[in-house]
């Protein structure tokens, strides 16, 4: 009788923090997890759950319910992540068999890697802890090179404080004017105005792409799936980040259509987003019977953010 060959499952570097009730459904997830290379703990209560943050270094990837344990999710993640020291960082993704505005916006301040609802598709699951493990590795890397570049400035630094005073004549050796060298370390590190308009330039085009990739995917999905997956406020988020990038205005009546919901619903989605803090409304200076609407700095910071740190 021949046996059979398992192949060796290569171990993922970050482990998984499961805090999550098992409804039916679920309690394949761990073992599917597992099997792609992820270590997984399941801790009994939130304190057990601080603990191991604190004392196992590899834990990267928190799944967690939106309520667990008579706990909110995001208050577990905060807590989490108070632990941490500034080498290290968390990737959360949340479950909900059903979901407010509030929490929904949580998740987004958070930078949550995915919202999902329960009871939970295995692979949409186990797709969204791999998303997350790459965006770890990202921040690894970024670190390392944020590290290398603080190194690079402070050794720049150290030889523009060595660079003797000019107060002679200027000199123009090899084509360069030495008399009139920067006085500070700031003035030589400062970014010209064109290059500051290149930069900003690029990211606006990066993150508008990231925009309408995200719009496409829920006009896909409401196409497919109706009002099941109707989210007026992240619709909305959109339509005005996709706006400012463009220098296009919007009034609330289209903002309401663009959210896909009744007017009546869409406004009040927009007054919770306004006492949110992250858009203002204002009379349009050239029709006093239309009202624009668009992103305030935090807002535009917010999805700014959020936009940077996914694929």
């Amino acid at each position: 009788m021949h046996g059979t060959t398992r192949l060796e499952v290569k171990q993922r570097e970050h482990a998984i923090l499961v805090l999550v009730r098992e409804p039916d459904g679920f309690a394949e997830v761990p073992d599917l997890l597992t099997n792609d290379g992820f270590r997984v703990l399941r801790p009994q209560s939130v304190d057990e759950a601080v603990n191991l943050v604190c004392d196992q270094k590899d834990i990267g990837i928190v799944v967690c319910d939106i309520v667990w344990k008579d706990a909110r999710g995001p208050e577990i993640y905060q807590r989490l992540q108070k632990k941490l020291s500034a080498q290290r960082s968390l990737s959360i993704i949340f479950l909900a068999e059903a979901a407010s505005i509030n929490d929904v916006v949580a998740a987004l301040r958070m930078q949550a890697i995915d919202f999902l609802h329960k009871p939970t598709n295995p692979d949409a699951l186990l797709d969204a802890v791999r998303r997350a493990e790459r965006q770890l590795s990202r921040r690894t890397a970024e670190r390392v090179v944020t590290r290398r570049a603080a190194e690079l400035l402070e050794v720049t630094r150290a030889m523009i404080d060595l660079l003797p005073a000019q107060s002679g004549p200027a000199d123009t050796r090899n084509g360069y004017d030495v008399g009139v060298l920067p006085g500070s370390y700031d003035e030589v590190m400062t970014l010209s105005p064109e290059t500051e308009g290149v930069l900003a330039l690029s990211r606006s085009r990066r993150d508008l792409r990231k925009v309408l990739a995200a719009l496409k995917v829920q006009k896909l999905q409401r196409r497919i799936f109706g009002d099941l997956v109707a989210n007026p406020c992240w619709d909305m988020l959109l339509d005005l980040y996709e706006s400012k990038t463009l220098g296009r205005t919007v009034s609330v009546t289209s903002l309401a259509i663009a959210s896909g919901v009744p007017t009546t619903t869409a406004l009040r989605r927009i007054t919770d987003l306004e006492e949110l803090g992250l858009l203002r409304r204002t009379q349009d200076a050239d029709d006093a019977r239309r009202v624009l609407v668009e992103l305030n700095t935090n807002g535009t910071e917010k999805l700014a953010e959020y936009f940077e740190g996914i694929d």
